[in-house]
């Protein structure tokens, strides 16, 4: 038997079909934290109005500590009429990012993380990176 479960995460049907495009991540990284903008666009492209639930994960290309392989930060729902396009924004901080770290405490470690935007967990439509040069306690 698979391990692979029968529906990802964000599996449904809609009577619309969307698009996601114009992916910008900026980051700006301060002494104690750092802040991590992502944003895009969702269009509507079907006939119908309909409501796309827009998701970012995030992936730990390289840690100290073992992590999931794939972790859901931010989710929105937006109905779009049809032929709409609708801008959606995420904030991304060190809480979000924090794991327990080999030395026995919570921190967000440098490096690079791939983020993944799209409408479900197996339906990725968009990839960006984000970077941090130093570690975040």
């Amino acid at each position: 038997m698979s391990a692979k479960p029968l529906y990802a995460f964000g599996h449904g049907l809609s009577y619309s079909k969307f698009e996601y495009a114009n992916l910008v991540v900026d980051v700006k990284e301060s002494a104690d934290d750092f802040a991590c903008t992502v944003s895009f666009d969702v269009e509507n492209k079907g006939l119908l109005n309909g409501d796309e639930v827009a998701q970012l994960y995030v992936v730990d290309e390289v840690s100290s500590v073992v992590t999931a392989i794939k972790q859901l930060k931010r989710f929105e729902r937006k109905s779009i009429g049809a032929g709409k396009r609708e801008r959606v924004t995420f904030q991304l901080t060190k809480e979000d990012l924090k794991l327990w770290a080999v030395d026995n405490r919570w921190k967000t470690e440098k490096g690079k993380f791939k983020l993944l935007i799209g409408a479900g967990s197996d339906d990725v439509r968009l990839e960006g990176t984000l970077e941090l040069k130093k570690d975040y306690l």
